[in-house]
């Protein structure tokens, strides 16, 4: 809902601004080059809307969700508090190497 919000929210600006630049006689090469410029920022953003979204909805359910739930069950089997700080330590390093984070990610870097 808030991402329809935002996207009626750019619309009205940029129907705004077409109107404002069409009244002020901004015309010729500067405003067809001011169109292009603007459409290339709106796709832009649009591509990086669309970035994060995949990220974070990789995240949550490919990184943290499975992560999660083999650590309750390792929480569920610990005999001791030993055994259950070697499960968190086992889940916060799979987290990490999910989520491009460890040591191994950063030869990409």
């Amino acid at each position: 809902a808030a991402d329809d919000d935002a996207d009626g929210d750019r619309r009205r600006r940029e129907r705004a601004l077409s109107r404002a630049l069409a009244r002020d006689g901004v015309a010729g090469a500067a405003g067809v080059a001011l169109a292009e410029e603007l459409r290339r920022c709106h796709t832009l953003r649009g591509e990086m809307h669309h970035f994060i979204a995949n990220l974070q909805y990789y995240v949550m359910f490919e990184v943290l969700e499975g992560s999660w739930e083999v650590f309750t069950r390792e929480m569920r089997d610990a005999r001791d508090l030993d055994s259950l700080i070697a499960a968190h330590e086992r889940y916060l390093d799979a987290v990490l190497q999910k989520a491009l984070l460890g040591p191994k990610s950063q030869l990409l870097a």
